[in-house]
């Protein structure tokens, strides 16, 4: 394992209602180019527990999240865990099957895409 030379911090910031749910949401991050909070509407947090081995998860979306939004916002999660696990594990094919049922979500949700592809993956 490496060595830890430093810390890095990202802040999830979650305004509720008297009825707890999320009417406003903001993220930081140290690291960030861009400083101070900025808005979302949702956001979706997973978390690798070893001990439990297990995934915990977080999911928040704010009262003014529109259905075709979280139908992107899907869409988009999906295409890139299949990045995501392409980049972690060099699973080409499994990571194509998940970029695939992606792709097929989009469709069913009338999502449009150009040349039917998904999101074009990011340098890690």
């Amino acid at each position: 394992m490496s060595e830890q030379l430093r810390d890095t911090d990202i802040r999830l910031h979650v305004g509720l209602d008297a009825q707890n749910v999320p009417i406003s949401l903001q993220w930081e991050a140290s690291d960030s180019p861009h400083k101070g909070k900025k808005d979302c509407k949702a956001f979706m947090l997973s978390i690798w527990d070893t001990q439990m081995a297990q995934t915990l998860c977080i999911d928040l979306w704010n009262k003014d999240m529109k259905t075709e939004e979280m139908a992107h916002f899907v869409f988009q999660t999906l295409a890139m865990m299949g990045n995501t696990l392409e980049r972690a594990t060099q699973n080409t094919a499994l990571a194509n099957e998940i970029r695939q049922f992606a792709r097929h979500f989009a469709q069913k949700s009338g999502i449009p895409l150009p040349n039917n592809q998904a999101p074009k993956k990011e340098a890690p």
